[in-house]
C-alpha cells in the first residue's frame, strides 16, 4: 500500500508551548475561584451543623473555638474571591493566585482536623459515624471545585484525613487499627481520582482554547475567502452558460428520436436533475412535461437494489482508471503526454518515488502547478511530522506494490502549497508500463465526491458498465409503481472531458411480469396436480401393502383355529382316557411351538411383525395425508411457521419414508427456527427438489440395481444476515457440469419432461428476494441444491 495513503488523519493545529500552558493554568484558576464560593458557603453550614452534632461530646469552649477559627479562615477565601472576580487577572499572576487559594484551602483543611482531635472511643457510636460522613461529606464536596487546579484538592482534604487516620491507628482496639487502613485506601483513591478529573479538565480546557483559536483563523480566512469566491463567480456563470447551451443542443438534437421511441426516456444533467423526457415516459407515468421537468431522478425512479455511496464511487473511479490504462497502452504514448489527458486528480509516480506525470486537474488540489510538482518527490505533499516515517513506507510500497481502491469513508492529510493541510481520498494503482514500474496515485477532496450525483447516484453503477441495465420502480402520479427496466448512458462535452449527464431508458416490465406470474401460477398447480397424484399414488400401495399384511393376519388366524379344534380333539381324549399324561405333554410342546411361529414367526411371518408393519404402514398414512392436508389450501398470505415441520412435511409428501423406496433419507434441522413466508409455495419447491433426487438415485439404479439411494436434506440459521440455508443433496446420476447452466430454464429438462420444476423454484427465489445454487461434479457424482432465504420478509 503506497506510503501516502497510510499516514495517520491531520492533527489539530500546535499552539506556543509557553503560551498556551499560562491561557490553561490562568482557564484552571479562574475556574477554582469561580467555584469556591458556593463550597465555602456549604462549609460554613457544615461547620454549624458540626457544632451541634458534637455539643455534647467535646469540650464547648474548644468546640466553639474550632468553629470560630474555622469561620474565620472561610471568610477570608471568601472575600480573596471575591477580589479575585471583580479584577482583570493578568496571565503571569494567574499562578500566583491559584497558589494562594491552595494556601488557603490547606489552612482550612488543618481547621478541619483539628476536630478529629477530639475523638474519644467513648463516644457514642451515631457522634463516631456522624464524625465519618462529616470528613467523607466535605471531601467528595472539595473534589470537582478543586481538582481543576490539582494541588488545591490535595491541600485541603489531606488535613483532616491524615489526622483522623492517625486517631484511628492510635487507639488500641484493632477494629480502629482496622478502619485507619480503610480510611488511607480512601485518601488514595481519591487522590487517584483527583488526578484523573484533573487530566481530563485539562484536556477539555485545551481543545476549548483550541477550538477558540480555530475561529481566529475561520474569521480572518472569511475575508479571503469572499474574494475567491467572487473571483470564481464569473468562471462559475460562465460554465452554466455552456452547459446550458449544451443541453439545449442536446434537447434539439434528441427531440425527433425521443419522440418517437416506445420506451420512456429521461435525460438528466450532471447533478440528477430531470432536463427533458419523451411523450412516452409521460405517458407511462400519467402526468405533463412541466410537472417531472427540473424534478431529481431518484423522485421518479427507484432502484431495487441500490448501492452503498462509497462502494459506487469507489466502482465507478476503478472504471475510469482501468479505462483511462486501456487508452495509454492503445496508444503507447509516453506518461507525461497521457497525463494531460486524464480528466480527474492524478500522480505517476517511478520506482525512485520521483513524480514523472501529473494531470492538470492536480493543481486544484493541492495548489501545486505542474511544473513545480514534475521530478520531484511525494515529500513536498506530506506534512512534515510524517515525512521522516514517509520515506521508509514507500521504501517498502516499491518493494511490494498492492493497488489499493479510493475509499470515500478514509481521508488522509496533505499538504497544500498555501502551508495549510487539507484532507483528501487516495488511491493507489500500480502499472508496468514501457519497462518501468509506475504507481498511480489518485487524489480527490470527499467535499467534491459527495456533491457529484453522477459518481454517486444508486444508477451510477448501471452508468458505467456499458450494455448494462438494472430494474427498478417508476413512480406515476397516482402513487403507483411501475416495473420498470433501466438502462441509459452517459453525456459528455465535445471534448469527452467532463461529464455533463445522462440519459436514462425506462422499459415497462409489466406485461413481462404478468406473463411470469401467470407462467409460475401454472407451475405451481401442475406442481400440486402431481403432488395429489403422488399422495394418492404412495396411499395407493400403502393399501396394497395393507391387503398383504391382512391377508397374511388371515393365514395365520386360520392356523389359530386349527389349533383351537385340536386342542378341543385332544381333551376330548384324555377325558375318555386315550391319552396319557405323556401324550399330552408331547402335544402341549409341539402346540407350544407352532404358537411361538404364529406369534412371532420367521422372516417377520409371524402376528407381532404383521401387526407391526400394519401399524407403521397406517402410520405413514396418516402422516402423508396430515401432510396433504396443510399445502391443500393455497392461503394466498405468509404466515409464521416452523421450518423442521416443513421439511417433514415434504419429505412425507415426496413418498420418502415409503418402504418401497428403499432410500436412506434424514432431516437436519434445528427445531425452533422459526420463519415468515409462503409456507405451501416452499414446501412445493422442496417437492420439486426432491422428486428430482428420487428420479436421479432411480436413475442411478438402472445402472446398478442394488446402489443404496441417500438423500439428506438439512436448514441451518444465518445470524450474520438473517436468512435460512435449506440444503437437498442426494448421490444419484449428477448432471452433466455442460448442462447445468440450463437447468433452470422454462421447458428443460434432463429427464423428457415439461422440465418446470427448477424454473419454478428459481422464479420463487427471485420473488422472495433469495439466492439459490446448484453442484454436481459431474454424471454419477450426486448433486447439491442449496437455497437462501430470509426469515422475516421486507417487501
Amino acid at each position: 500500500m503506497m506510503p501516502l495513503s497510510n499516514m495517520p488523519t491531520t492533527e489539530p493545529m500546535q499552539f506556543p508551548q509557553q503560551q498556551d500552558n499560562k491561557k490553561i493554568i490562568a482557564e484552571q484558576v479562574r475556574l477554582l475561584y469561580g467555584q469556591g464560593y458556593s463550597i465555602q458557603v456549604l462549609g460554613l453550614l457544615t461547620s454549624l451543623i458540626a457544632v451541634y452534632l458534637f455539643w455534647g461530646v467535646v469540650e464547648h469552649a474548644v468546640l466553639t473555638t474550632w468553629c470560630g477559627g474555622l469561620w474565620v479562615s472561610y471568610l477570608i477565601r471568601m472575600y480573596m474571591g471575591y477580589r479575585f472576580r471583580n479584577q482583570e487577572i493578568e496571565l503571569d499572576v494567574a499562578l500566583v493566585w491559584g497558589y494562594g487559594y491552595v494556601v488557603g484551602a490547606f489552612v482550612t483543611g488543618v481547621i478541619w482536623g483539628g476536630l478529629a482531635l477530639q475523638f474519644d472511643p467513648s463516644w457514642p457510636v451515631s457522634n463516631q459515624i456522624m464524625l465519618f460522613v462529616l470528613y467523607t461529606g466535605i471531601t467528595a464536596g472539595a473534589f470537582n471545585t478543586h481538582s481543576y487546579f490539582f494541588p488545591a484538592f490535595p491541600a485541603f482534604y489531606i488535613p483532616p484525613v491524615a489526622t483522623l487516620m492517625v486517631m484511628m491507628a492510635l487507639q488500641s482496639a484493632t477494629g480502629f487499627q482496622l478502619l485507619s487502613l480503610l480510611i488511607l485506601i480512601y485518601a488514595l483513591l481519591m487522590f487517584l481520582s483527583s488526578r484523573i478529573f484533573h487530566r481530563e479538565s485539562t484536556a477539555g480546557i485545551t481543545a476549548k482554547l483550541h477550538n477558540g483559536a480555530l475561529a481566529e483563523m475561520l474569521a480572518d480566512s472569511n475575508q479571503e475567502l469572499e474574494q475567491r469566491v467572487a473571483d470564481r463567480t464569473e468562471e462559475l456563470l460562465i460554465a452554466n452558460q455552456e452547459k446550458s447551451d449544451l443541453l439545449i443542443k442536446v434537447r434539439h438534437e434528441m427531440s425527433g428520436i425521443l419522440n418517437s421511441m416506445d420506451d420512456g426516456v429521461i435525460v438528466i444533467d450532471a447533478e440528477g436533475v430531470i432536463q427533458k423526457v419523451n411523450p412516452k415516459l409521460l405517458e407511462m407515468v400519467d402526468t405533463t412535461a412541466e410537472a417531472v421537468h427540473l424534478q431529481l431522478l431518484d423522485q421518479r425512479v427507484v432502484i431495487d437494489e441500490q448501492e452503498n455511496t462509497e462502494q459506487d464511487f469507489s466502482a465507478w473511479m476503478q472504471w475510469l482508471i482501468d479505462d483511462e490504462i486501456e487508452q495509454l497502452f492503445h496508444s503507447n504514448q509516453k506518461i507525461d503526454r497521457w497525463c494531460q489527458e486524464v480528466t480527474f486528480p492524478m500522480l505517476v509516480v517511478d520506482e525512485q518515488g520521483t513524480i514523472q506525470g501529473i494531470t492538470p486537474s492536480i493543481v486544484e488540489v493541492t495548489g501545486w502547478r505542474q511544473n513545480e510538482l514534475m521530478e520531484q518527490t511525494l515529500e513536498q505533499l506530506i506534512p512534515e511530522r510524517y515525512r521522516s516515517a514517509h520515506t521508509q513506507m514507500v521504501k517498502h510500497f516499491i518493494e511490494a506494490p498492492q493497488s489499493r481502491p479510493m475509499s470515500v469513508g478514509k481521508t488522509l492529510p496533505l499538504l497544500h502549497k498555501s502551508g495549510e493541510e487539507t484532507e483528501v481520498v487516495i488511491g493507489l494503482s500500480p502499472i508496468a508500463y514501457q519497462e518501468h514500474n509506475y504507481t498511480l496515485v489518485i487524489l480527490y477532496d470527499p467535499q467534491v465526491i459527495g456533491g457529484d450525483y453522477i459518481y454517486t447516484a444508486p444508477l451510477s453503477g448501471m452508468l458505467r458498465r456499458r450494455n448494462a441495465y438494472v430494474e427498478g420502480k417508476l413512480l406515476c402520479s397516482h402513487g403507483e409503481k411501475m416495473p420498470v427496466q433501466i438502462s441509459g448512458a452517459l453525456l459528455h462535452d465535445d471534448n469527452r472531458n467532463k461529464i455533463e449527464g445522462a440519459v436514462i431508458v425506462l422499459h415497462d416490465l409489466t406485461n413481462r411480469l404478468h406473463q411470469e406470474r401467470q407462467a409460475q401460477y401454472a407451475s405451481f398447480q401442475a406442481g400440486a396436480a402431481d403432488t395429489g397424484a403422488l399422495v394418492l399414488h404412495n396411499l395407493g400401495n400403502s393399501l396394497t401393502g395393507l391387503g398383504g399384511v391382512v391377508s397374511e393376519i388371515n393365514d395365520q388366524i386360520s392356523l389359530v383355529e386349527q389349533l383351537s379344534v385340536a386342542i378341543e380333539t385332544m381333551n376330548l381324549r384324555v377325558e375318555q382316557g386315550e391319552l396319557n399324561s405323556d401324550h399330552v405333554h408331547q402335544a402341549l410342546e409341539k402346540i407350544s411351538v407352532v404358537m411361538k411361529g404364529v406369534v412371532t414367526g420367521d422372516d417377520d411371518a409371524g402376528m407381532r411383525p404383521l401387526f407391526e408393519q400394519l401399524r407403521a404402514e397406517t402410520s405413514r398414512m396418516g402422516n402423508v395425508i396430515k401432510s396433504f392436508s396443510g399445502i391443500s389450501k393455497e392461503e394466498g398470505k405468509r404466515n409464521h411457521f416452523n421450518l423442521h415441520e416443513a421439511l417433514n412435511d415434504a419429505v412425507n409428501l415426496a413418498g420418502l419414508t415409503a418402504s418401497q423406496l428403499d432410500i436412506e433419507t434424514s432431516v437436519e434441522c434445528n427445531h425452533p427456527i422459526e420463519i415468515f413466508q409462503y409456507r405451501n409455495q416452499l414446501i412445493q419447491v422442496l417437492l420439486h427438489l426432491l422428486h428430482n433426487s428420487i428420479d436421479a438415485i432411480l436413475a442411478r439404479r438402472c445402472q446398478i440395481s442394488s446402489y443404496p439411494g441417500q438423500i439428506k436434506v438439512s436448514a441451518i440459521q444465518s445470524d450474520a444476515d438473517n436468512r435460512i440455508e435449506i440444503q437437498v443433496e442426494d448421490n444419484g446420476c449428477g448432471v452433466d457440469p455442460t448442462l447445468q447452466s440450463q437447468l433452470f430454464a422454462l421447458g428443460y429438462s434432463t429427464k423428457g419432461k415439461a422440465g418446470q420444476g427448477l424454473h419454478y423454484m428459481a422464479n420463487y427465489m427471485t420473488k422472495e428476494a433469495g439466492e439459490f445454487s446448484f453442484e454436481s461434479a459431474g454424471a454419477n457424482q450426486g448433486a447439491t441444491v442449496q437455497i437462501r432465504l430470509p426469515i422475516e420478509y421486507s417487501s
